[in-house]
C-alpha cells in the first residue's frame, strides 16, 4: 500500500501528473492494466528520488489492482494478491481518510471511464453516500454497454452486476433499482438467446435469485441457449442453461417442467462422463465424478431407480478404473522443477480443468505403503524406532506420545506404526502444499476472477454437501482460492464436519450417541472418523489422511487445536492448512472416494 508519510496530494498536482498519457500506452482499457503501468510509474519515480511523484502512482496502482467480486454485495472489491505470510494487495478499507478526500476532489476531472467508475465504488463503498452510489451505478452501467460483447462477456456482465447489486442496497424505490434492472432486462434482449457462452446465463441468474422477470419469458431462453449448446457437443454448458430453465419453472410453480429440465441436465452429466474417458487427457477420475452428478440429479427428482441403477454400476466400473489416477510423486528436495510443472499443468486451462488438475496433482499416500515403508525402516534403522518420544506443541507442552515401534505384541506395533505414520505424513503435506497445491492456486488466481459460479461444478449435486451448505463451501474454497486460510479453514472444517454426519446418514448409519438420562448427541469428528463405518465409506486411505489432519494428536490437530483458539493468526498460512484445503478440493471433485453409494432415489 502506498505511504502517505509526510506527502500532500492536491487535485492541480494529479492534472498535471500525465496519468491520462501513461493510461493511453495500456494496450487494453482494463484497470488490471493500469495497475502495472501505474505502479511501474511508481518505481521509476523512487529511483528519481521523487516521494511526491511515487505516492501518488502508487495509491493509483492501489486503486486499480483490486479484483472486483461482483457477486459479493458487501465486499465486493478483493485483494488481488494474498501471500502465505498474511501480506497483500489493497482493499478499500486500506485508504486513510486524507487519500479518500483526494479520490472525491480529482472524481470530477477523470475522464477515464474504469477509473473513474473505480475510484467511485471506492468512495461509495468507504463513504456510504448514496450520491455516490447512484453516481457508480450510472458508470457501471455505461460501462456495461460500452464493453458489451457476447463472447468477451466477462466484464460487461460483472458490470451489469455490481450495477444491480449497488442499486439493490439502495432499495427497489430508489431510482437507480428500476435503472439497473431495466439494463439487464434489455441487455438479455440484446443477446435473445443467441450469445455462444454464459452472459444471458449470468444475467438470468441475478433475476432468479430476486425472482424478478417474466419466468416463462425467460424459461424459454434458457431452453433455446441448452439446445444450442446441445448441438455443439458442450454438455456442460447445455447442463447449465438446462439447470436455468428449472429455476424458471421451480419459480413459476411449475413442476413437471422443472423436472423435465431437471432430467435434461442429469442426461448431460452422463454424455460429459462419457466424452472424458476419450482421447489422450482421458479421466475415469472426472468421469466418475459427472456421473455422481447424474445419479444426485435423478434423487432430486424422484422415481428415477432404474436409471440410478443403471449408472451406479458403471460409476463402480469407473472408479475401480480410477485407482491408478491417484499416482504418487516422490519426494523432492528441491521444489524448483515440480513448481515450474505444476504451475504449467494448469497455465491457459479453463478455471473447471484448471481445478480437476489441481485435484489430480494432490497426491495421496496410501495407508498400506506407508506402513511397509515405516516397518522397512524399523528393520533397516532401529535406532531411530526404539525410544517413545514425546509430541510437544508450540508452548512445549507434552500433547502426545509417539511410541516405540520395536518389542510390542501386534495392537501395540498397530498403534506404534499409526503414531509414526501420521508425523511421517506432515513431510508429504509440506511437500504437497509448497510444491503443488500454492503454485497451481496462485496460477488460477492470477488467470482467473474466480466467483462462486466457478465452482458451482464441484459444489452443486454433490453428495458430500447437504443441500443448504452449498454456500458456505462456496464461500470457504473461494477464501482459500483467495490465500485467505483463516477463514477458509474456519468455514470448512466444521462444514466437513456436518458433511460426515450427512454422508453417515444417507448410508443409513446412526450419527448420535444416547446417554443414560436419553439425552442424544450428536457425534462429532473425533469419534466419526475412528468408526469402522467410515473407512467403509471413505476408504482407509481418506480416513488415514484426515486422521492426520484433523484429529490426531501426532499430527497438527486442526479440528481441535482451532475449536479450542489454539492457533495464532500465522498458524492458518501453514501447509497442513494448505493441505487440508487442497484435500477437501479433491474430495469434492471426485466423490467416489466415498466408496459406499446409496443407489435408492
Amino acid at each position: 500500500m502506498a505511504d502517505a508519510t509526510n506527502t500532500k496530494l492536491t487535485r492541480d498536482y494529479f492534472q498535471l501528473s500525465g496519468y491520462e498519457a501513461l493510461i493511453t500506452k495500456s494496450p487494453e482499457k482494463e484497470l488490471l492494466r493500469y495497475n502495472g503501468i501505474f505502479f511501474a510509474e511508481a518505481n521509476v519515480a523512487k529511483k528519481n528520488g521523487d516521494i511526491q511523484r511515487e505516492y501518488l502512482f502508487r495509491l493509483l496502482g492501489d486503486i486499480t489492482g483490486m479484483a472486483l467480486r461482483s457477486e459479493d454485495i458487501e465486499h465486493p472489491l478483493h485483494s488481488m494478491i494474498v501471500d502465505m505470510d498474511g501480506s497483500r494487495s489493497a482493499i478499500p478499507e486500506d485508504f486513510t481518510d486524507d487519500e479518500l478526500t483526494f479520490f472525491e476532489e480529482i472524481l470530477p476531472i477523470v475522464n477515464d471511464i474504469e477509473l473513474k467508475t473505480r475510484i467511485t465504488d471506492v468512495l461509495w463503498v468507504r463513504r456510504r453516500n448514496y450520491l455516490l452510489a447512484e453516481m457508480a451505478i450510472d458508470r457501471y452501467i455505461e460501462l456495461s454497454n460500452l464493453r458489451f460483447d457476447p463472447k468477451e462477456w466477462l466484464y460487461p456482465c460483472h458490470y451489469a452486476e455490481r450495477a444491480f447489486n449497488i442499486a439493490v442496497t439502495l432499495g427497489r424505490t430508489n431510482r437507480t433499482f428500476a435503472k439497473a434492472l431495466n439494463h439487464i432486462e434489455l441487455t438479455l434482449d440484446r443477446l435473445n438467446g443467441e450469445d455462444p457462452l454464459y452472459f444471458s446465463e449470468k444475467l438470468m441468474n441475478m433475476l432468479c435469485i430476486r425472482h424478478l422477470g417474466d419466468p416463462t419469458k425467460y424459461a424459454t431462453i434458457a431452453e433455446k441457449l441448452a439446445l444450442n449448446a446441445e448441438k455443439q457437443n458442450d454438455h456442460n454448458r447445455a447442463k447449465t442453461h438446462w439447470e436455468r430453465k428449472a429455476k424458471w419453472h421451480e419459480i413459476a410453480k411449475n413442476d413437471q417442467g422443472r423436472k423435465d429440465s431437471l432430467e435434461k441436465v442429469a442426461e448431460c452429466f452422463v454424455k460429459e462422463a462419457e466424452s472424458r474417458i476419450q482421447g489422450t487427457n482421458k479421466s475415469y477420475m472426472v468421469a466418475s465424478k459427472f456421473l455422481h452428478d447424474a445419479i444426485e440429479v435423478y434423487r432430486r427428482i424422484g422415481g428415477m431407480k432404474d436409471k440410478i441403477d443403471k449408472i451406479h454400476r458403471t460409476m463402480i466400473e469407473y472408479e475401480e478404473k480410477s485407482i491408478d489416477e491417484l499416482s504418487s510423486i516422490s519426494d523432492p528436495l528441491d521444489l524448483t522443477e515440480i513448481v515450474k510443472n505444476a504451475t504449467d499443468s494448469v497455465r491457459g486451462k479453463s478455471i473447471e480443468n484448471a481445478i480437476y488438475q489441481l485435484a489430480l496433482s494432490i497426491r495421496l499416500a496410501k495407508y498400506s505403503d506407508v506402513k511397509k515403508h515405516i516397518t522397512e525402516n524399523a528393520k533397516n534403522f532401529p535406532l531411530q524406532y526404539l525410544f517413545e518420544g514425546s509430541i510437544l506443541n508450540e508452548k512445549g507442552k507434552v500433547v502426545g506420545k509417539k511410541k516405540s515401534l520395536l518389542g510390542e505384541e501386534q495392537d501395540g506395533a498397530e498403534a506404534a506404526i499409526y503414531s509414526h505414520a501420521i508425523t511421517e505424513s506432515q513431510y508429504g503435506y509440506h511437500i504437497d502444499s509448497l510444491g503443488v497445491i500454492e503454485p497451481i492456486r496462485k496460477q488460477i488466481l492470477f488467470e482467473h476472477n474466480l466467483q462462486p459460479s466457478d465452482i458451482a461444478f464441484m459444489i452443486n449435486y454433490n453428495q458430500l454437501v447437504p443441500h443448504g451448505r452449498e454456500e458456505l463451501y462456496f464461500k470457504g474454497i473461494l477464501a482459500g482460492f483467495e490465500g485467505d486460510f483463516v477463514t477458509a479453514i474456519h468455514i470448512l472444517v466444521p462444514q466437513l464436519e456436518n458433511s460426515f454426519r450427512h454422508v453417515y446418514e444417507i448410508n443409513g448409519l446412526i450419527t448420535s450417541s444416547v446417554d443414560s438420562e436419553g439425552i442424544q448427541k450428536e457425534l462429532d469428528i473425533n469419534e466419526l472418523l475412528y468408526k469402522s463405518e467410515t473407512k467403509d465409506i471413505f476408504g482407509e486411505d481418506i480416513t488415514f489422511h484426515l486422521q492426520s489432519l484433523l484429529v490426531a494428536k501426532e499430527g497438527p490437530n486442526i479440528r481441535n487445536r482451532m475449536a479450542h483458539g489454539l492457533f495464532d493468526y500465522y498458524s492458518f498460512y501453514g501447509t497442513p492448512m494448505i493441505y487440508f484445503w487442497g484435500l477437501l478440493i479433491k474430495l469434492l471433485c471426485w466423490p467416489l472416494l466415498i466408496k459406499k453409494q446409496n443407489s435408492q432415489t
